[in-house]
């Protein structure tokens, strides 16, 4: 399954978000694509995406920026993903007089795309913000 550069960002992006939500902070567009590497442009519009469906508020003024208009725990990752694809694709099912080569892959990919979408449906956003807190946390270390 080939994951789109959209929901890859997006999920980024709103971990980053999710980061500061207890802090009852906001991040502009440029603080996230510069932290995160990812294009200030595209990554804008996908924001504009998830806000018009209702996974970030946006805050205008000089100390502006996007929050989470909901728990993390309450995001799940399957509804960002429907959110973000204009329509599921659907893999081609073989007819009946199709080779038993296609027949069998095609129901590999079948099988496949169910474990993919069993595991965005069992994630929420607060789990992917728990952890990059265990990363990150990880990598700092403490002198006496």
């Amino acid at each position: 399954m080939a994951i789109s550069s959209t929901f890859r960002y997006a999920l980024i992006a709103l971990v980053e978000v999710a980061k500061i939500r207890e802090s009852g902070g906001v991040l502009q567009i440029e603080e996230i694509a510069t932290q995160q590497q990812l294009p200030t442009k595209y990554l804008g519009q996908i924001l504009t995406l998830l806000r018009k469906q209702g996974f970030l508020i946006s805050q205008r003024g000089r100390n502006g920026g996007y929050r989470l208009a909901r728990d993390p725990w309450q995001i799940r990752l399957i509804d960002i993903y429907h959110s973000l694809e204009e329509a599921p694709q659907a893999i081609a099912q073989a007819s009946d007089q199709a080779t038993s080569s296609a027949k069998v892959v095609d129901q590999l990919l079948v099988e496949v795309e169910s474990a993919w979408r069993q595991q965005l449906e069992q994630y929420t956003l607060q789990d992917l913000r728990e952890q990059a807190e265990g990363l990150s946390d990880r990598g700092r270390m403490f002198y006496i």
